[in-house]
């Protein structure tokens, strides 16, 4: 009987001894959970207070220069000391101003708190610290792992507490499932308002996961079940299954606008409670005021129109938009050759065409015998337009048939010379509308209305209807060897500009050109002329003390759409609905600048060729070259080689006549600002 009450006390010793320890672990555990429970508390009362307020903003430390701490979440304010955006609207340009750039703003300084425990900045290093991200998350990647410091606890409650909030608006959340997939019309619609699911096959190696993996993606847990590989490890830092936002307008304050409502509506939008009404002429720049900026704002509708549209989805054989196009009752009076030129204001149709990359006109001259007897020699102009259109999107394009006008220095003082070593100088000029030149004398032929002609310099080539490839760039050049089709002098009768066809189909060729025949008024000459090259010559004194007058500043490109086969005169060319104008000039029409003179020792040989069917060999000099073209970061081989004796300097190639922010427009001017518009 004593040896068994001796078990039970020992046993029930024993027991007690483990109740008090059991006791004693949870009562730790308990004390953990609860610090736990208040680290949670104080993050979020650091979330609210931090980034409660609509005009904060939150980065990664890896924004800083020092590298340290690199996935702690900084919040920095967009409002200055006195409570006012760091962002302004310039009246006068219409651009943003960034006032931080004259405060001397700093992100490391200026930064409001840093998302951990302890107050700390990155890098520092007052505190003991505690991982909190380590290899259980991302394996042995070191820069991935995250720490912070620990906060000692006092009072009834021992211990310490740390935490980090980061933060999710960097990551992807692969949870989500495009309900629109196979919606067609609505997937089109729905797809261009927003975004409906991110890309996890664009982090890193990829993660390639379908509809219905994403759906039971509850927490990243779930999606290492899933794929049963380390990705979820290495990417730690990209992606979420979980994730909610507030589209709060960080730079005014306040909630951004839903246009939800707007995109399925056909119709205008009124005014509620407070809130103004939408409808196709609203500016998108509302705030902005000034004649020069507001008028040129996109409208509502246009953002609407191409919300709505189904390119983006549609692949091939999309058919190209025109953009809206208002009457210029100005046009003629001012010879700006557009009396349909593209709306500006109030527009509320996106266009959708290629971009004009380059629209040029290289010339040679050739000499033919005429039927005199005894024969005489007349001058010939070969011409060789290149027109270049790109295609930027990544759907194939239809392209509808375009005409295109290049205007160039047409005013030249030439220079001939023969077998014999005779030199003969030449007053030259082309390309223009009027064909009243006035014979009898030089001082006469400079009086005359042609010679006075706005036009002068201009060539019409059109483009066939082309189906471009994503992203394809063509290039047109003269389909084949025929005469200019124009009026001019010694042309008189019908014509038709859209007969000047290009192609895309075969390559530039000598052979292949527009030939301007009988372009001597005088009838040509006795011998035979071998070379030519431009400078001033004698007749800067006859009967001008101002001299021989070169347009060379009215520089420009206007491409048109064909509306039907319709011959295309001067006058239904301006009538033509505009797709695109740019212009080199600083003051259109303003003077004639003097041509430059080549150097008489770099004659361009002249080519002998048969009258009634002329076929050059002779490639045109790159000097003759004229009219605009885009400059490109990496020029093309093609541009490097065939520069002439400018292919050596290569500030050449990073010069333009001038800078557009819009490559898409379908304005480009001299001035950057102007192209903003269209």
């Amino acid at each position: 009987m004593m040896v068994l009450l001796s078990l039970l006390a020992v046993g029930m010793l024993a027991l007690s001894t483990i109740q008090l320890r059991a006791s004693g672990a949870g009562l730790a555990q308990t004390q953990a959970r609860a610090n736990a429970r208040l680290a949670l508390q104080q993050a979020i009362a650091q979330l609210q207070l931090e980034l409660g307020p609509d005009q904060r903003v939150s980065a990664p430390a890896d924004l800083l220069d020092g590298g340290a701490d690199i996935h702690w979440t900084g919040v920095w304010s967009s409002t200055n000391a006195e409570d006012e955006s760091w962002w302004s609207r310039d009246p006068e340009t219409g651009s943003w101003i960034d006032q931080r750039v004259e405060a001397d703003w700093s992100a490391d300084e200026d930064a409001r708190a840093w998302l951990v425990s302890g107050g700390a900045e990155p890098g520092s290093s007052d505190a003991e610290r505690i991982d909190l991200v380590a290899e259980g998350s991302v394996g042995d990647q070191l820069d991935a792992r995250v720490s912070a410091p620990l906060v000692e606890l006092t009072g009834d409650q021992p211990g310490a507490m740390a935490w980090w909030t980061g933060d999710l608006s960097l990551r992807a959340d692969v949870s989500l499932v495009d309900r629109h997939e196979e919606g067609g019309e609505t997937r089109t619609r729905y797809g261009r308002v927003v975004g409906q699911k991110q890309s996890p096959e664009l982090i890193g190696e990829g993660l390639e996961v379908g509809s219905a993996e994403r759906s039971r993606f509850v927490t990243s847990g779930t999606v290492d079940l899933a794929i049963g590989s380390d990705w979820p490890r290495r990417h730690f830092h990209d992606f979420t299954t979980h994730s909610r936002a507030v589209q709060a307008n960080v730079l005014d304050g306040g909630l951004k606008r839903d246009l939800s409502a707007w995109f399925e509506s056909e119709e205008p939008i009124p005014a509620y409670m407070g809130l103004a009404g939408i409808n196709d002429q609203t500016p998108m720049l509302a705030e902005v005021d000034g004649d020069g900026i507001r008028p040129a704002s996109p409208t509502m509708g246009l953002l609407r129109d191409w919300a709505s549209s189904a390119v983006p989805w549609s692949g091939n054989k999309v058919a190209t938009v025109s953009p809206e196009t208002v009457e210029d009752p100005d046009s003629e009076e001012f010879a700006l050759t557009n009396e349909n030129p593209v709306r500006l204001t109030d527009s509320s149709r996106a266009n959708l065409q290629p971009i004009l990359v380059e629209a040029t006109n290289y010339m040679q001259i050739s000499t033919f015998p005429t039927r005199d007897v005894p024969a005489r020699f007349q001058l010939r102009h070969q011409l060789y337009p290149r027109v270049v259109l790109w295609n930027p999107y990544n759907v194939e394009l239809e392209f509808e048939p375009a005409i295109v006008m290049i205007q160039g220095n047409g005013r030249h003082e030439m220079w001939t010379t023969n077998a014999f070593g005779q030199r003969l100088a030449w007053v030259s000029f082309e390309g223009g509308r009027s064909t009243d030149f006035v014979d009898g004398s030089l001082a006469n032929l400079l009086a005359s209305e042609a010679y006075d002609d706005p036009y002068m310099g201009s060539y019409y080539f059109s483009v066939p209807k082309t189906t471009f490839s994503p992203g394809e760039c063509l290039v047109f050049s003269a389909a084949q060897a025929d005469e200019y089709n124009a009026l001019s002098a010694y042309r008189q009768g019908d014509y038709d500009l859209a007969a000047n066809e290009l192609s895309c189909e075969v390559s530039p060729d000598p052979a292949r050109s527009f030939y301007v025949s009988g372009s001597d008024i005088g009838g040509g000459v006795r011998y035979q002329p071998t070379a030519f090259w431009y400078a001033p010559t004698p007749f800067w004194w006859i009967g001008l003390w101002g001299g021989i007058e070169n347009q060379a500043d009215d520089t420009r490109v206007v491409m048109k759409q064909l509306i039907d086969d319709s011959p295309v005169t001067y006058d239904r060319f301006d009538y033509l609905p505009q797709l695109a104008y740019l212009s080199g000039s600083l003051q259109f029409g303003a003077g004639k600048e003097p041509r430059i003179a080549w150097n008489d020792q770099s004659q361009m040989q002249i080519e002998l060729l048969d009258r009634e069917n002329p076929r050059a060999t002779l490639a045109p000099d790159v000097r003759t070259r004229q009219g605009l073209r885009l400059r490109w970061f990496e020029e093309h081989r093609s541009n490097l080689l065939n520069a002439g004796p400018m292919s050596g300097n290569e500030a050449f190639f990073q010069e333009a006549l001038f800078a557009t922010w819009n490559p898409r427009g379908t304005y480009a001017v001299r001035s950057p600002w102007e192209n903003l518009a269209g």
